[in-house]
């Protein structure tokens, strides 16, 4: 059987057709190549389309006006999508008509969902969504669901439909997503398209852990509910109800997306890639500073690094591939025909990933939970350990004073302009309790919806807690239970008026990280931190960036602060924030090369706070941006002056950007060292191979020597 990207794909015959038979016949052509069943134009319906596939009409026309496929659509396909519905008690999920330059997509109502331009891709995406393919890895995943599938066409516009009705960009839940994204999205781009993608794609996140680990033969609302409980009963933090729970209330739009996915299987590596960078909007994209790093990097990176049963965090973990490819790594040291070793767990326990991106968050979840599925009965003893969260500046609880409750933590509540204010005992947060208080927060989270009394949820979730409650701060004589049960009290009565249900999920995530940050730090990052430039930051990241730039000095001149990297920021700010202290943590970035050899770097390149240093460099572009990786271990010794003169030479290796074979290894270190005043700490010019050294300053005199009877001096003027 030939398979899709066997053919070839000549859209110069498209592009030549002269009346609607060339269009069909070109198609009709393809459909037969790959015998993609269809039922030709004599054998469907009495109105005569040209071709029924599935439940999809399609029908082709040649140099149609659009005032003429108005008028075509109120009566012929009135007519066929009639006729559909009368001969099989049921609407056609689309009706496509296909000119020579457009494919337009029409709802069962008629409603004109969207049009695109005929490209290689558009017509790949239509045909993938027809063929039905089974075995699906990230690339089909995104051509079958992306967004030039006729799915998401379809998809979007009830979505739209959905939260224009519900007044839902009123809503706190859409309010609090576009607050996380405004740290470091400018807030015009922040707005309801991008939810809605988002929104699509946890859709699909969803449902497939639905079908893989629920395993029901047909969607229904009520299990598909009770996803977020199946892994909260091992262990595992999904947060169903989350930013995009909305999505359920739409009409038959689960079930239809069900009914594609439960016949397909899908490859458990990182299924979800390739459309996660789809559903953010390139100029978004570049907002955030987000370049998707190529999984064959990701694994160079993580065998250079990686050792068995280190604490490793990707601070910035997109959709995962940092993470899956560490698991990959972890699990090539074990055989698993028998119970893993206590190791493995550990192992497993100790991979983190942080991101600012709410969607990125659950895609990460998704993608592991995928992977984990062949390790299913025992992922109750592992845990998920992917947070919300601005990693390099991260949002942390507020400690105040109360003459009653004594110290106490501030968790505040945005209602839509008024903001409410809910208090902690500070105990419960300190480094003894604070798992138990996590614990706490999964528990009520899980039972909240099933009852109409708090006190029937407090009990439930107590429990829910496999705790020895005598010796916990939630014993009866606990001088802090009290204002604890005050707090969720407080938490769900917002949710009884309607006043959203994103607290829990967003407590979740504080929790988390404070833990985190209060436990043993990390022994490797390893990450591909945004790449945003000062210019291109908004206010508070502007704020965000001078100030860790100060304070690292690594702070470039007046002229050249517009061009502060962020990618540079995080290097030097991450490390302080969660990697050991004790001389041991190592570092792997994927950096802009401009590390490398740009003035704004100058100070940077002392890497004051590293030491082992070592690079990567491409013989090609890996992103659209030139690129290198950095590769050192952290200390907190104070720097000396000329500690810098210990750094260099630094070992780089030269890899192929395709395969990642080593083609060559070679030193760097500065064309020169220098002082801007006397006594100050070495600026650093840009990193060369030593053997350039002499064409940028060469040691021999001027062939214009013998020219000149003699020299002269410069000498500023002076100020």
């Amino acid at each position: 059987m030939t398979i899709l990207k066997d053919i070839n794909i000549d859209l110069n015959q498209l592009k030549r057709a002269t009346k609607e038979f060339d269009i069909e016949h070109w198609f009709d052509s393809i459909f037969d190549q790959l015998d993609l069943e269809y039922q030709a134009q004599h054998r469907v319906l009495e109105g005569r389309p040209d071709c029924l596939i599935g439940d999809v009409i399609i029908d082709y026309k040649y140099d149609i006006t659009e005032k003429e496929l108005g008028n075509w659509v109120k009566t012929k396909g009135s007519q066929y999508i009639n006729e559909y519905f009368s001969t099989r008690s049921k609407y056609p999920t689309l009706l496509i008509v296909i000119s020579n330059e457009f494919i337009y997509y029409y709802n069962k109502d008629l409603i004109l969902q969207n049009k695109r331009e005929i490209t290689k891709r558009t017509i790949i995406s239509l045909i993938e969504s027809l063929l039905g393919l089974k075995i699906i890895d990230s690339e089909q995943f995104a051509i079958l669901f992306g967004v030039n599938s006729p799915m998401y066409v379809l998809a979007y516009s009830r979505l739209d439909n959905h939260f224009t009705e519900r007044e839902g960009s009123e809503t706190v839940c859409f309010q609090q997503w576009k607050k996380h994204f405004s740290l470091a999205y400018h807030d015009e781009d922040v707005g309801k398209e991008l939810f809605l993608r988002h929104s699509y794609l946890s859709m699909l996140l969803k449902l497939i852990l639905y079908k893989e680990f629920m395993e029901p033969k047909e969607y229904a609302r009520d299990s598909f509910k009770e996803l977020e409980n199946h892994f909260e009963l091992l262990g595992i933090s999904l947060f169903h109800y989350d930013f995009f729970r909305w999505v359920i209330n739409v009409q038959d739009l689960c079930d239809d997306f069900f009914g594609k996915m439960k016949l397909m299987e899908f490859e458990a590596t990182d299924i979800f890639r390739a459309i996660y960078q789809e559903m953010i909007i390139a100029g978004v994209r570049h907002r955030l500073g987000e370049y998707y790093t190529p999984e064959r990097l990701c694994k160079k990176m993580v065998e250079k690094e990686y050792e068995l049963g280190m604490r490793v965090l990707d601070s910035s973990c997109g959709s995962g591939t940092f993470l899956i490819e560490t698991l990959k790594k972890i699990d090539e040291g074990f055989s698993f025909s028998e119970d893993p070793p206590r190791e493995w767990f550990n192992a497993v326990n100790n991979v983190f990933g942080f991101d600012i991106n709410p969607i990125a968050i659950l895609t990460s979840k998704a993608n592991m939970l995928l992977y984990f599925k062949a390790h299913q009965e025992w992922i109750e003893k592992f845990s998920i350990n992917v947070f919300l969260c601005n990693s390099i500046d991260p949002l942390q609880f507020s400690p105040t004073q109360d003459i009653q409750l004594g110290r106490f933590y501030s968790f505040c509540v945005d209602l839509l302009g008024d903001e409410m204010e809910l208090r902690i005992p500070g105990d419960a947060l300190n480094e003894d309790n604070i798992e138990i208080f996590q614990q706490l927060v999964r528990a009520i989270y899980n039972v909240w919806e099933d009852f109409s009394k708090f006190e029937d949820v407090w009990e439930a979730a107590i429990d829910r807690l496999s705790i020895d409650l005598e010796n916990s701060f939630l014993n009866e004589e606990s001088t802090i239970r009290k204002p604890i049960v005050e707090f969720f009290s407080e938490l769900f009565e917002l949710k009884t008026q309607d006043k959203d249900h994103i607290w829990l999920y967003i407590l979740n995530n504080l929790v988390g990280i404070r833990s985190l940050l209060l436990k043993k730090k990390m022994d490797l990052i390893i990450t591909n931190p945004p790449w945003l430039t000062y210019k291109d930051a908004d206010n508070k990241l502007r704020n965000d960036m001078k100030k860790i730039s100060r304070n690292n000095n690594i702070k470039p001149e007046a002229h050249n602060v517009t061009n502060i990297e962020e990618a540079v920021v995080f290097l030097y700010g991450i490390p302080n924030l969660y990697l050991r202290r004790d001389g041991k943590g190592r570092v792997a970035f994927v950096m802009p090369r401009s590390l490398l050899v740009s003035s704004q770097n100058q100070k940077a390149r002392r890497f004051d706070q590293f030491k082992d240093i070592e690079f990567l460099e491409f013989n090609d572009m890996v992103f659209n941006i030139d690129c290198c990786c950095f590769f050192g271990t952290f200390t907190t010794e104070i720097p000396r002056r000329r500690d810098v003169f210990e750094k260099y030479p630094a070992l780089c290796k030269y890899f192929d950007a395709d395969s990642m074979d080593l083609l060559d290894e070679y030193e760097l270190e500065p064309y020169a060292y220098f002082e801007s005043q006397r006594g100050e700490k070495y600026l650093i010019k840009k990193l060369i191979r030593p053997e350039k050294k002499d064409d940028l300053l060469p040691c021999s005199l001027s062939e214009y020597y013998t020219d000149f009877i003699q020299g002269a001096d410069m000498i500023p003027k002076s100020l």
